[in-house]
C-alpha cells in the first residue's frame, strides 16, 4: 500500500491516513467478525481482497472496484450511461442484475471509491462526464 497506492496521489502514511483507513465507530459495538481469508497484512495497515457477495451489507473507509467480465460484457461497458447520468430503464434481467451487484459493490465505502477499469476500454470510453467528475489515475 505505502508503496502503491499513496505515490501516485503524492502521499506518505501519516498518523492521521493510518487512523482514517482504519477507523472504527465510536459508540459501534459490532457482532465478532470471524477471521477470513484474503488479507494483507501491510505496513500499519490490513487491505482485505473479497468478493461484492461477500461484503453485502458491510461499509469500509475505502474500495477499490476493479471491473470484471461477466456475461459478454465487463462492468464498464454496463455502467457507460450511467456514469454520464443516465439511469437504467431497460427491463433485461441479466442486465439488471449485473448493475445491482456492481451497486452493491461501490455503495460500501464511506470516504473513498477506486474503479479500476482496463486503459485501453477507458480510453475508448465515450463520457467525458467521467473524466471531469472523477480523477482519473493511470496506475
Amino acid at each position: 500500500m505505502t508503496t502503491t497506492i499513496l505515490p501516485l496521489y503524492g502521499k506518505s502514511v501519516t498518523r492521521d491516513a493510518h487512523n482514517f483507513f482504519n477507523a472504527i465507530g465510536e459508540g459501534i459495538h459490532e457482532a465478532p467478525v470471524a477471521e477470513r481469508g484474503n488479507i494483507y497484512h501491510g505496513d500499519k495497515i490490513d487491505i482485505e481482497v473479497a468478493t461484492v457477495h461477500s461484503v453485502k451489507g458491510e461499509t469500509h473507509a475505502a474500495t477499490l472496484y476493479l471491473e470484471t467480465f461477466y456475461d459478454r460484457h465487463h462492468e464498464s461497458d454496463r455502467l457507460s450511461e450511467q456514469f454520464k447520468g443516465i439511469a437504467y430503464t431497460r427491463a433485461d434481467k441479466k442486465v439488471l442484475s449485473s448493475l445491482r451487484v456492481i451497486y452493491v459493490g461501490m455503495s460500501r465505502p464511506r470516504y473513498l471509491l477506486c474503479v479500476a477499469i482496463q486503459k485501453d476500454r477507458f480510453d475508448n470510453m465515450d463520457c467525458r462526464e467521467l473524466r471531469e467528475i472523477w480523477k482519473v489515475v493511470k496506475a
